[in-house]
């Protein structure tokens, strides 16, 4: 896997692929021991994730390709303390559970 900087036109290519589905949800409950989580089933349903669209000059996006395929990307902004935070993360649904998203991380890192 490659990573590298990418413009935010061709990042804006997995934009597409920024939903997941929901099968189960959270349960937060307060108890003596402090806060816990139990999870629940719920109807399936699309949670879609929509990026924003003005783009920070402190910014920067990297993109991960598999054999020249655009299949992640990650934006990150500086921050006051000259750290970086991450913006936004997608993989291609193609892609999911292989890896990209730590590699982005990492990289990030």
């Amino acid at each position: 896997m490659k990573i590298s900087v990418i413009p935010e036109q061709v990042a804006e290519t997995l934009d597409a692929e920024n939903h997941f589905i929901v099968r189960e949800v959270f349960d937060v409950h307060l108890s003596d021991q402090g806060f816990e989580l139990s999870t629940r089933s719920v109807s399936p349903y699309r949670k879609d994730y929509i990026s924003d669209d003005d783009s920070d000059e402190d910014s920067a996006c990297y993109g991960a390709f598999i054999d020249q395929e655009l299949v992640g990307k990650i934006e990150l902004n500086s921050t006051w303390n000259d750290l970086a935070s991450i913006e936004h993360i997608v993989v291609s649904h193609t892609h999911r559970g292989k890896g990209v998203a730590h590699s982005l991380i990492e990289f990030a890192k």
